[in-house]
Formats: C-alpha cells, sequence, structure tokens
C-alpha cells in the first residue's frame, strides 16, 4: 500500500509541474512493478502482430515473438496473482 502512495504522490506532482506524460509513465512503471510486467505484455503484443501483420505469408517468422509474449502473459498472470500483505 505504502509504494502505491508513493507512486501516486510522485505522479500528482510530476504531473503537477508539468512533466510530460511519457516521463511520469516510466516513474510509474519503475516504481510499480505491476504496471512494468503489464507493459512489457503489452509492448510484447503489439510487436507480435506487427510481426504478423508485416509477414502474413511466412508467420514462422514471428515465433521467437510469440514465444515472448507467452512468457509476458505468463509472468502478467504470476503477478496478479501474488498475494497481499
Amino acid at each position: 500500500m505504502r509504494s502505491f502512495l508513493t507512486t501516486a504522490m510522485i505522479i500528482a506532482c510530476l504531473s503537477f509541474v508539468g512533466t510530460s506524460s511519457g516521463a511520469v509513465a516510466e516513474l510509474a512503471a519503475r516504481t510499480s512493478p505491476g504496471l512494468a510486467v503489464r507493459q512489457d505484455y503489452e509492448r510484447s503484443v503489439a510487436d507480435y502482430r506487427k510481426c504478423i501483420a508485416d509477414n502474413s505469408a511466412n508467420v514462422n517468422a514471428c515465433e521467437a515473438l510469440r514465444r515472448i509474449m507467452d512468457v509476458n502473459a505468463q509472468v502478467l498472470s504470476g503477478a496478479l496473482n501474488v498475494p497481499r500483505r
């Protein structure tokens, strides 16, 4: 709970002083491991989908990206199922 409040306070302060939203998102990801895991998963999904679109005649070219996406999904699932203290 404490890290959540710290993250929220940092985001609020940075938003107030006019820091770009990209910097705020990066800071939030660094201070919230669950958010970083979700962002990794979303990025891997986007990379895989782009590869499929670019290689529709040879989807096997995207196998490594599919595996990365699958691992990130498993990590995300584990991160969401961690018992809270």
